[in-house]
């Protein structure tokens, strides 16, 4: 193998074994309620035009008064039209948006025939291959097809103490430890993806089967749908967080390498009936609901017919086994030979969810409420044409903490069914509205009591200012717009105050440029809000006029923040400009100053500087009496004047002929 075969292997290798350590945080996109989009609108020309020319057609041209009448009559009808059409169309989508709302009531309830055929659909890809084979209640029971151990490579990348590649042989010990986990990823992915599809089911009993063999279970778990939410982000291997995400885990290993020896919890024609449901089969149809075929044209009206509900095949269930997990934890030491706990092998048929009263179990974090029947089967709701803040939005939690005090621990509600959850009678979406903690949901209006009860409870808080509508609440949104438009005002006379002094002041200027930054990222931060869905919170809220006028306000609040950062600019730009004036004059005057002393250093230097006398120069000399006639040029006195040449006694004789 060449270096560049062995560095392929190598990123091959190292692939593999982050797909088996990555296996377990892989994350799944959640159940969502539909939403009946709005009906499209009919084309008002097209349909004035249509009837204008079925009333005018036979009426002649020369018929001025025939045809007025006739576009007159026209235009009446077209409008009585299109006022029935839209009023239908809206009726049509509120239809459907029913339908999608009984249908999620019917998914969260943990409906047989609405939970398996959606598990169908979200387990289609066989990433890995799972399949339901019981449904009970809250209570879900599959099977999930793991690889084999001999799909665990058998070698490791490594560096040597030179740095060089080797590609290092893994002991048995090893590849068993990489199995189970890689065993482990799988029953955590399989418990993701069908909580995540359905949302209402609170527990997930696993096994793990490995298809290429005929022997029995690998591993087995009894994992809440609640304990694996609270592991979302931790980065730990799929064994430590099956461990705790898990009520019970069933495995078990043999050998000084520890390898997984096959559990004796399912006899052969459950565990055929288990390996059945893992085949290749076609899946049921997703329960769907088309929308309604809406009228656009006068062609007469549109018959909408609601969907039919699917039906689904009978299917056995390994339940009974499965759920004998519920009292058995992490099982046999290494090397442990001893025979496992057998459990109940008789299979079961899907339970239906007992009628009768519910009471609470508990409360979401997300606010879905879950119920328990007299039977002990869980099931889960969730309120209905009402929209909570998400737990990390403005009173989210808050939200939460309300409705766990309106649906205490064992207190029997009724209208589970559809969502309209009631205690005592009190309709639990209302009162948390009444608290601005809930709003409407605009999506889905209609002439139903309780949404006008809850609609009404909604006005009541918008008036009182409470909850949601609170302005002194620092999150909601009046309360921001509010501290924006103080902070905005206090910046901007801050502003006129730094304008106003003769030398700005450093510390103050500072002050004001926080200041302007806090609200410049408040406005940011609002705009942000105020651009979202005005059919989710919080614009859901409030009223299409009070987000107008909202955006109103914050557009008044950045005319002033922009007015108050370009004056502030302004005067910082010509306070630098006097700086700037007043540094050029010094540094001329210093330049000045300092030639000048150059050039005075200079003369002085020149003025020290004494000529070399001549050798016996006649007028350095005693003798016959010199004039400058004489000489007839300036001469430099080195001693004694002998002849009187220098009158000023520089030194310098007969300077007049200098």
């Amino acid at each position: 193998m060449n270096a560049e075969e062995k560095s392929q292997l190598a990123r091959h290798l190292v692939a593999r074994f982050e797909e088996i350590a990555n296996l377990p945080h892989t994350e799944f996109p959640q159940a969502r309620r539909g939403q009946a989009p709005p009906p499209p609108t009919p084309d008002g020309r097209a349909v004035h035009a249509a009837y204008l020319a079925a009333a005018q057609a036979g009426v002649s041209v020369f018929d001025r008064a025939g045809r007025a009448r006739a576009k007159a009559q026209a235009e009446a009808d077209a409008n009585q039209w299109l006022t029935t059409t839209l009023a239908e169309n809206e009726r049509h989508r509120a239809q459907h948006q029913a339908t999608l709302d009984a249908q999620w009531q019917r998914l969260l309830a943990n409906d047989p025939e609405t939970v398996l055929p959606t598990l169908d659909a979200a387990l289609a890809d066989r990433r890995p291959p799972i399949a339901v084979v019981g449904l009970d209640g809250a209570a879900i029971s599959l099977a999930v097809a793991v690889p084999s151990v001999s799909d665990v490579p058998d070698r490791m990348p490594t560096q040597t103490a030179a740095g060089n590649l080797s590609l290092a042989r893994l002991s048995k010990t090893e590849i068993n430890g990489w199995y189970l986990q890689w065993v482990a990823g799988h029953i955590l992915v399989a418990a993701k993806r069908v909580f995540a599809a359905a949302p209402g089911l609170g527990t997930a009993h696993i096994v793990a089967l490995d298809p290429s063999t005929a022997d029995g279970v690998l591993m087995a778990a009894s994992i809440r749908q609640e304990s694996l939410v609270q592991l979302r982000g931790e980065r730990a291997n799929a064994a430590d967080l099956l461990d705790v995400a898990a009520e019970n885990v069933l495995l078990r290993t043999a050998g000084a390498a520890r390898a997984l020896v096959p559990l004796d919890i399912l006899d052969g024609a459950e565990l055929r009936e288990a390996r059945a449901a893992l085949s290749l089969r076609p899946p049921l149809p997703a329960p769907t609901t088309p929308p309604p075929t809406y009228q656009l044209q006068p062609t007469g009206p549109a018959e909408w017919v609601a969907p039919p509900r699917p039906t689904h095949r009978k299917r056995k269930v390994v339940a009974a086994a499965i759920v004998g997990l519920l009292a058995i934890g992490w099982l046999g030491s290494l090397g442990s030979d001893e025979p496992e706990p057998r459990a109940a092998t008789a299979l079961m048929e899907r339970v239906q969810i007992t009628p009768g009263p519910f009471t609470v179990q508990s409360v979401t974090s997300t606010g879905l409420i879950r119920l328990v029947d007299p039977a002990g089967a869980t099931v889960t709701t969730e309120l209905t044409h009402t929209l909570l803040p998400a737990p990390t939005d403005c009173l989210g939690q808050e939200a939460i903490a309300e409705l766990e005090a309106l649906v205490p621990l064992g207190a029997v509600v009724t209208g589970h069914e559809t969502g309209e959850v009631a205690v005592d009678g009190v309709l639990v979406a209302a009162e948390l509205a009444r608290l601005g903690l809930a709003v409407v949901d605009p999506a889905g209006a209609t002439q139903d009591a309780d949404y006008q009860a809850i609609e009404a409870a909604q006005d009541a808080a918008r008036a009182a200012q409470t909850g949601l509508y609170s302005p002194t609440t620092a999150c909601t949104l009046p309360a921001q717009l509010a501290a924006l438009a103080a902070a905005t005002a206090e910046a901007s006379s801050e502003s006129d105050a730094v304008i106003a002094l003769a030398v700005l002041d450093q510390p103050q200027l500072d002050g004001l440029t926080v200041h302007l930054d806090d609200a410049a990222r408040s406005h940011e931060a609002l705009a942000t809000l105020l651009a979202g869905s005005t059919t989710a919170l919080p614009l859901a809220a409030f009223t299409s006029a009070e987000v107008d006028e909202m955006r109103s306000s914050l557009a008044e609040a950045d005319s002033l923040l922009s007015d108050t950062v370009t004056r502030t600019n302004e005067r910082i730009e010509a306070e630098n400009v006097r700086i700037q004036a007043e540094a050029d004059a010094a540094a001329a005057a210093a330049a000045a100053a300092a030639q000048a002393e150059r050039d005075a250093q200079a003369a002085a230097a020149a003025a020290a500087v004494e000529p070399e006398p001549a050798a016996l120069e006649p007028w350095n000399m005693p003798g016959p009496d010199l004039d400058c006639s004489d000489i007839g040029k300036k001469v430099w006195i080195s001693g004694i004047d002998y002849h009187r040449l220098d009158r000023d006694g520089d030194g310098w004789g007969c300077e007049t002929y200098g």
